[in-house]
Order: structure tokens, then sequence, then C-alpha cells
């Protein structure tokens, strides 16, 4: 088709074995659309895929109007879009990357699609759309393996239920969960949200540039604007010799009995015959061929009307295709008649949402937590033993597990909702939410201090309170061996130990 019209430069391929198009001689804006990943020696690609009716509309904006501005480019194109969908949560990162053509300091936010569903028994989670080159296998067992772990209570499984119809990853919850946190705890934690970043490095006019997005348009429309030209230029001149040969058929028509009478008196070569044809009828070479190469029984038998209908035609788009070659204006116009009926041709909805704010992830830990009664001990060397019913009455508290000359600082059942208040002998605290300590063994040494906060060495535990409200009216009185007391409301412990 189009490379016939030799629109585009051929240069050598890889091993000169052959020569290959330079750049695909397309009107269809590849890059921009379908986007592209790449790394060099010294710099990287990173382009995402863009809406295709967008960037169709953005180049005939900036072919009826060059000076564009960078906010009505960007009224036009939104942002990116990926094939799979998503919602990005957020502006400004997609604002910087299409000015600058990087991300720089603000994130481009790519997040899952979900709803939420509900029985009689659940609620369930179900994710419609992942975010773009996210494996969505990796992404399953990822979210299985917090599960697993519980790190979320009221979480009772995932499956991925996607088929031909799209994708469905069902997590089901209880029906007391809290969905919201569960959700923002997962998009923190997981590949449910992802950050993008542009990095428009391409190649023009032989060496390495980026490219914001006025540029990448721009570019684009010199891409078509320099194909379209070299095409239309190849067109007419072929219209223009087959116009030349349409003439001298004309011209044959009204001395056919003479033309093959010539032909019948010429010496047996083709080329004879041409000479004659030229010497004799003035015919141009061109011509003289065309009528040398017909069969004797076809000059007897030529339509007149047939090539006076071609001629005008040929006439016509000659003149049509001039003028748009020299007026800017008409040939403008064609463009963008040209992107239009593409644009038709090939409708486009966008897939990714794009929402104007940034998104909450903050989250109550204790929304996660399932509030039940436990048992945990805590001994002098900073041992800590979370233990359920079941084990202790299974077994005789002779039998618990402490080092030489460690005993017991803290026993007792306690709410996992609530907080741990630690003091040392060293005059420091630590603030230990208790859903945070693991369950253990029965002969297990248990869970040390130190895996929630520093401890100095000698550094043992003197005194633990269990805290159930902060803005409660309880203090906390401190006394030294050199006879100094301290009463301070419990409330300002809160500040900055916790774990």
């Amino acid at each position: 088709g189009e490379l016939k019209k030799n629109p585009v430069n051929f240069v050598p391929n890889f091993d000169d074995s052959e020569l290959e198009p330079a750049v695909l001689p397309s009107i269809f804006p590849n890059l921009l659309i379908n986007g592209t990943t790449g790394i060099a020696i010294g710099m990287a690609t990173e382009m995402p895929p863009h809406n295709f009716e967008e960037i169709i509309d953005a180049t005939i904006a900036k072919l009826q109007n060059p000076n564009l501005s960078f906010s009505q480019l960007c009224s036009i194109v939104k942002g990116p879009d990926f094939p799979t969908g998503g919602i990005i949560y957020g502006t400004k990162g997609i604002e910087e990357s299409f000015e600058t053509g990087r991300t720089l300091k603000n994130k481009i936010q790519l997040f899952s699609k979900f709803v939420i569903t509900r029985d009689n028994k659940n609620k369930y989670i179900e994710i419609t759309e992942i975010p773009y080159g996210v494996v969505k296998s990796d992404l399953v067992y990822s979210i299985d393996v917090l599960i697993s772990q519980n790190e979320m209570d009221g979480v009772l499984e995932i499956k991925d239920q996607s088929d031909r119809e799209g994708i469905k990853i069902v997590i089901t919850l209880e029906n007391d969960a809290n969905e919201k946190s569960i959700m923002r705890y997962l998009f923190s934690k997981t590949k449910l949200q992802i950050n993008y970043s542009y990095n428009n490095m391409v190649i023009k006019n032989n060496s390495p540039q980026l490219l914001n997005l006025n540029n990448l348009i721009t570019s684009y429309v010199e891409h078509i604007s320099d194909i379209k030209t070299k095409t239309l230029t190849y067109d007419v001149e072929k219209h223009k010799l087959r116009l030349e040969i349409v003439l001298g058929f004309l011209k044959v028509t009204e001395i056919t009995d003479e033309i093959i009478e010539v032909i019948r008196k010429s010496e047996g070569s083709k080329a004879g015959v041409i000479q004659d044809l030229m010497n004799i009828f003035g015919f141009t070479k061109n011509q003289a061929t065309a009528i040398a190469e017909l069969r004797l029984y076809k000059l007897s038998k030529t339509d007149y009307n047939e090539f006076k209908n071609e001629k005008d035609y040929l006439e016509n788009e000659i003149n049509y295709i001039n003028s748009l070659l020299e007026d800017k204006d008409k040939f403008t116009f064609y463009l963008i008649n040209l992107l239009k009926e593409l644009r038709n041709e090939f409708p486009s909805p966008r897939r990714t949402q794009i929402v104007d704010r940034e998104y909450n992830f903050d989250y109550d830990e204790k929304d996660l937590i399932k509030e039940e009664i436990i048992n945990v001990a805590i001994s002098k060397f900073g041992y800590i033993k979370r233990l359920s019913q079941k084990v202790i009455e299974s077994n005789d508290f002779s039998t618990y597990v402490l080092k030489d000359e460690d005993y017991l600082t803290f026993y007792n059942q306690v709410n996992t909702m609530d907080t741990f208040l630690i003091f040392t002998n060293f005059g420091n605290y630590a603030i230990i939410p208790i859903y945070k300590i693991e369950e253990c063994k029965w002969k297990d040494n248990g869970i040390h201090l130190s895996d929630f906060v520093d401890l100095q060495s000698g550094e043992v535990v003197v005194s633990v309170i269990e805290v159930s409200d902060w803005n409660s009216n309880l203090f906390v009185t401190i006394a030294t061996r050199n006879g100094i007391v301290k009463r301070t409301p419990i409330k300002e412990f809160e500040v900055s130990r916790t774990v």
C-alpha cells in the first residue's frame, strides 16, 4: 500500500542484507496509543497507552490551532488510558508528566476497580480491574499470604473466578468486617495499587529526546503531514503519467485506421513501431509505447467515451491534489477529515477512570483486628507470651518456661483492642498494641520486648499497664530511688512511643 509510494526513507537492516523502512508510514498514532517500554545504555523509555479518541481530538485541535495551550491540551487528553482499566486518583502526576515528559515529584497512582456485594452470610469484595502490568496470579497469591498470616481479621478467603468475560477476583469477608479499611490496607500492601511513572524518551531526528505531550502531538502532526505530502505527490505524478497515456488513446480513437496501417507497415521490432508512431503522429514516447503494447483488435474497438471520462477524472484529481499541496489551509482541512474518518472507524471509549482527588490511604488498624479476650504473660527479662485459653487450661502453670532468675511481672486476661504501657528500670517506656503480640506455644520462651523496641544492656521490665482509653482520667505515678515522685496523666504517654 503506502510503502509503494515511497513516503519514508529506507535504511539497511541489522545485518545490511536488505532495506527496511526507517519508520512505518501509518497515520495511526501507534506510539501514543499503544505506549512503549524499553531500556538502553544510560537511558530508558516508559510511555503508557493513551485513549485513541482523545489523541485524535488533540491532534485535530493542534492542526486547527498550532499555538494550542498546555491547559487546552490537558482538557482534551485526560491522562493515560490503560487496556486493563483501573482508576487513577489525583491529576498532579499526570499534569507534571504531560508538561515535562517525565514523572518527577508527583506520583500517578493507579488503583484496581472493585465492587462490594453481600448475601445473608458474608460480604464480598469483587475486584473487576487490576493495574496495568500487574500479574494477576502473583497479586492473588500476595493477598492470600496476608490472609493466611491473619493480617486482616474478618477476611476469610480469596478466589480467582476470572474467565473469558473478564477479571473477577473475589475476597470473602465476614458480615461485620470493615471493607473500607480492608481495601485501604490491601491498596497499601499489595499491587492492587501501583505507582506509574512516565519517561517519554524517544528517537527523533536520529537522536534520543525527552518529549512532553505537546512535543509528541506536534511530532505526530509533522509525521502525518510529511507522509501525506509524499503520498499525494506520488499520486499526482502517477495521475499525470496516466493522463498522458489516456490523451494518446483519445487521439488513437480519431485516427485508428491510420495507426493500424502504420503498425502493419513498420519493421517487426517493437522499437520500430514506437519510433514510427512518434515520428508520424507526434506521440510522446510513453504514449507510443502504450499504443504499441495494445493488440490490434483492441485498437479497433477503442471506446472514446471511456477514455474521455477517465481524462476528466484524472484532470480533476490532479487539480484537487495540486490544490492541497499548494494551499496550506486546504491541506490542513484534508488532514483533519482523514483523522475524523479514522476516529469514527475506531470508536474507543475511555477505560481508565480519572478522579480529580488524592486517595485517602488512612485506616484504623483496629478495623482489621478481631476483638477477643486473650491471656498474656510478660517477664522481668522482657519475654512476652500470648496464650490461648485452651493452652492455659491444658497445662500446669508450674511448668511455665522462664530463664534463670526471671519471673513474671504481668499476667492477665486482656483485650486485643487495648494497649500495653510497659516501663523499664531505666525509666524508659514502650507502647505495644496487644493485637501485635503473636500467639506462642506453652514451651516457647515467647517474643522478646526487643522485637518491638530497642533495649539497653541490663534493661528489664518493672511494670506493665493495660490501657483501654488514653483519654481516661488516669495517672501514672513514678518514684525513683532518690525519692523523686512524678504524677503524669496517662494520655501524655501516647504521643511518641507506639510500636
